[in-house]
This record gives C-alpha cells, structure tokens and sequence, in this order.
C-alpha cells in the first residue's frame, strides 16, 4: 500500500475527519443492509463476503473515546503500542543526542495516530537516507517521515516513523506551521514502529515491555525549565 502525507489546516482537518466519519458510516450501513439482502436471496454463504467487508471496515476506523492527561508537561503516546527499547543515541536530524522510546505497534490495537504533545509542527524529513539511531531491528526497512515538534512551553522532540513490513498507511494532516493539541487525533497510521525522540533531561515513566495507549498513556514529562533556558 502507498504511502501518503496529506495536507490541510485546523478547520480543514477537522471538517475533513467529520466527512470521514459520516462516509465510513453511511458505507458501512450500505454493507449490512447488501449483506442482509444477499443473504435473504441467495442464503447465508453467498452474504459472508459483505459481512466480512463490514467487520473490516468497522474494525479499521473504530475510534473509542480517549482521555488525554492534564499535565501540560506530559509526553503522550501517538499510537497503541508496546514500548520496544528505551536508550540514548545521537539522532541523524539535528545531531543532538536525545532519549529514544521506540514503540511498536500492538496488534489489535486502533490505527489512529494521536499528537503526543501541544504545540506546533516546525519541519518534516522524509525519506530512508536518515539512518536509523542504533538498535537496528532485522525487519526493518528505513525511515519514512520524522516531524520535529516545538510545545508551547518551548521544548524540542521529535517523532519518527519506520516502516517494518510492505504494508504501510500514514495520513497525517497537520504539516509544518500548523498546532497540534496533547493527545488529539492527527491522523491514522498502521506504521510498524514509532521513535519518540526526547530531551536528555525529560523524565520516561514507562519502561521496556509496557502497553501503552494511543492519545492517553504517559510516556514521560518535560522538565520543568523557565522558558529562557530552553532556547
């Protein structure tokens, strides 16, 4: 599957997630009225296909209700996962060296992509030039798109995205200038692997082998620094 990064402003974003919502809606309620159809004409085997289709597509774009934290400093999970490795290593955008929580993907888990701080998206990298910080997984297969988020408290982290297997969906929406709000939706992603790139003096909460939950557990915090020493 093809990978996209796809552009739009706040408003547009939302309105644009409503209009998602109400197709994949109206769809799958096409889907179980064919498969009732189908199965009432032609009997139960012939309608297992439009059952399935409804399953999946149900299964893709649920989207439960999720409670981010109220600690403004804190640093929230992007997506459903399992907290792979946790070290420390020179990061190949700005050459500094930061803490790296690398997440993999947990299985069954939603596939939306939540912003893992409040703040404003100030570059992108993409491409598989970028080698990867150390602990390189057999599987996988190079570096998709990094975002270097600034919070509104003047820290810097950044979030990567490596692929593992062929198949890959990204779509996140917000691009560089635009804001992102603590643990809201930004998107969806059935991307493998996730890096949460931070600053050596943020404080991780979670260790190896933790399940965490997109766009409500807490990985970690900020350090608690006036503004003027950040910069």
């Amino acid at each position: 599957m093809a990978f996209f990064i796809e552009t739009s402003t706040d408003t547009g974003y939302k309105n644009s997630m409503y209009l998602i919502k109400a197709e994949v809606a109206l769809l799958a309620f096409f889907l179980a009225l064919t498969a009732i159809a189908v199965k009432v004409s032609y009997g139960v085997l012939a309608s297992l296909p439009f059952w399935l289709a409804f399953i999946l597509l149900v299964f893709f774009f649920r989207n439960p209700p999720r409670k981010p934290p109220s600690n403004p400093m804190a640093i929230v999970a992007p997506i459903d996962a399992l907290v792979a490795y946790h070290f420390t290593a020179e990061e190949p955008f700005q050459g500094e060296e930061r803490q790296i929580l690398r997440l993999r993907r947990r299985h069954g888990g939603i596939f939306s992509l939540f912003s893992p701080a409040e703040g404003q998206i100030l570059q992108t990298w993409y491409g598989e030039r970028y080698q990867r910080p150390q602990r390189q997984l057999s599987r996988d297969r190079g570096h998709i798109c990094t975002a270097w988020i600034r919070t509104d408290e003047g820290d810097d982290m950044l979030m990567s995205f490596y692929r593992a297997f062929t198949l890959r969906y990204l779509q996140m929406r917000p691009q560089p200038g635009e804001r992102i709000g603590q643990g809201k939706a930004i998107g969806l992603s059935t991307i493998q692997y996730i890096d949460i790139l931070l600053p050596l003096d943020a404080e991780v909460k979670v260790a190896v082998g933790d399940t965490v939950k997109g766009g409500e557990t807490t990985l970690g915090q900020f350090a608690h620094r006036s503004k003027k020493e950040r910069f």
